[in-house]
């Protein structure tokens, strides 16, 4: 009797606590619909100033939120990470969805919803097509290498899905030297209210994820100065471009250098990658993303001459980077120099040339036999010495 009680308590208390629930749903999808009707809005107000200082064309627009629309955002995303403790999937879900549909597509938080959305669809076992368009409303919002490769990687129809995230991402490419879409949020930098604005870089990435190889390569690895190229786009398209060409097996010392480059300029972690999805499996990072960097380039390949070209380009750019660091006498990068000729030599081996490595690294440090530091480098990419 006192069992039966008991029991009865504890499915009252439950249905207690989905009354609740469900009212804050009411809540919160009522302030979805305030903010897509104009109900709340931003006060926006054009910086007159910023032309004087800048002499720019670029309009700079100041936010004031005096309807503390970032609260509601940050109260919202709370709401639907609770559904994950409450165990109310399909309430996730449609909130979720509810908030994607009506928070702005600028908005880098609309990304975070998306992918909690995802998530729960896939808890509750929703149309593969509905999770697949989450992936790709998480990139429009927060345009970055990461969510590319989440939603082009789960797609069923990779060609339609790489052509729908290109017509995103063209959106930020430069023109006149500036990006389309450009934002300053002034002194107002409420995160539940940043923008998605990707860098220039992040843009190059972009276009190489979605094939654009040539282009990227005229534009952002082709800089005529062998200096200053901490400021461009130079080392990590070099990286990149050396870790594409090789199988992402058994790689060598230059090969996994250029592989960390790459990986840290897509911003690529395990923990990001997995959002959205069932939990993966823990593997270290830099194997995890090199799988996933290889099932991108199964699907997105480069043609044989083209990759010839692009292996000719590369060792150009670094004799010629390699001249202009020694003539400046900028000691401090002899082991970044070192890197990409390690990694240079490296695809050449992988292409069929015996001994390629070290002939080439042979010959710099030949060229350069009087700066002891540089072959020391040389030495700790691989090099070996050769004895007389």
């Amino acid at each position: 009797m006192i069992k039966n009680v008991e029991k009865s308590g504890v499915v009252s208390l439950k249905q207690k606590n989905q009354v609740l629930f469900k009212q804050q749903y009411e809540q919160w999808s009522g302030v979805l619909n305030a903010l897509e009707e104009g109900e709340k809005c931003l006060l926006e107000e054009y910086n007159e100033a910023y032309d004087d200082w800048y002499n720019s064309s670029v309009d700079e627009i100041l936010y004031e939120d005096l309807d503390e629309i970032g609260k509601d955002l940050d109260e919202i995303c709370k709401f639907i990470h609770k559904c994950t403790d409450a165990e109310e999937y399909q309430y996730g879900m449609e909130i979720g969805a509810d908030g994607v549909k009506r928070i702005s597509d600028k908005l880098i938080i609309r990304s975070e919803v998306a992918l909690k959305t995802s998530e729960y669809a896939i808890t509750v076992n929703a149309d593969r097509s509905f999770i697949e368009k989450y992936y790709v409303e998480a990139f429009r919002s927060d345009t970055n290498a990461v969510n590319y490769l989440r939603a082009f990687l789960n797609s069923a129809n990779q060609d339609t899905c790489r052509q729908e995230l290109k017509e995103i991402y063209s959106a930020y490419i430069r023109r006149d030297g500036r990006y389309s879409g450009y934002y300053d949020y002034g002194s107002m930098r409420v995160n539940e209210l940043a923008e998605n604005e990707p860098g220039k870089n992040m843009v190059y990435v972009l276009r190489l994820l979605g094939g654009e190889f040539m282009e990227v390569l005229r534009l952002g690895v082709s800089e005529k100065d062998a200096l200053g190229w901490s400021a461009t786009f130079m080392k990590q398209g070099l990286a990149f471009f050396l870790f594409y060409l090789s199988d992402g097996k058994n790689l060598g010392k230059g090969i996994s250098e250029m592989a960390k480059i790459t990986r840290y300029v897509f911003g690529f972690d395990i923990a990001a990658y997995s959002k959205g999805q069932k939990k993966i499996a823990a593997k270290d990072e830099m194997s995890f993303f090199t799988d996933i960097f290889m099932k991108w380039k199964k699907e997105t390949e480069i043609g044989e001459s083209d990759r010839e070209k692009i292996l000719r380009h590369i060792e150009k750019q670094m004799e010629k980077r390699v001249v202009g660091i020694m003539d400046a006498n900028r000691r401090k990068y002899y082991g970044e120099c070192a890197s990409y000729i390690a990694a240079i030599g490296e695809i050449r081996e992988y292409l069929g040339e015996r001994g390629g490595k070290q002939m080439l690294m042979s010959r710099y440090a030949a060229e350069y036999s009087r700066r002891s530091a540089f072959r020391t480098e040389l030495q700790n990419y691989g090099w070996v010495k050769s004895r007389k």
